[in-house]
């Protein structure tokens, strides 16, 4: 599903290593010390906000790559 312009491959190495940046990013968020060391925002607002914004924004790039819309757009040929 995630693979929009290369072949899928078995290696899951990358899926574990987004599985564990998530992890570790959700850990920094719940420890305050750790949030105000990394300067970030205590407004879940903003969070709550990328949540729902993010998953439209990433299928809408995924189905223009998939179905090369804006080559169509372009007028670009295939080589």
């Amino acid at each position: 599903m995630f693979a929009g312009w290369t072949t899928v491959r078995a290696d899951k190495r990358p899926a574990a290593l987004v599985a564990v940046l998530v992890a570790i990013l959700l850990v920094i968020l719940s420890v305050p010390g750790l949030s105000r060391y990394f300067s970030l925002v205590p407004n879940p607002l903003i969070y709550i906000g990328v949540a729902v914004f993010l998953p439209p924004w990433f299928l809408a790039l995924r189905t223009i790559w998939r179905r090369n819309l804006l080559r169509r757009v372009l007028g670009l040929k295939d080589d």
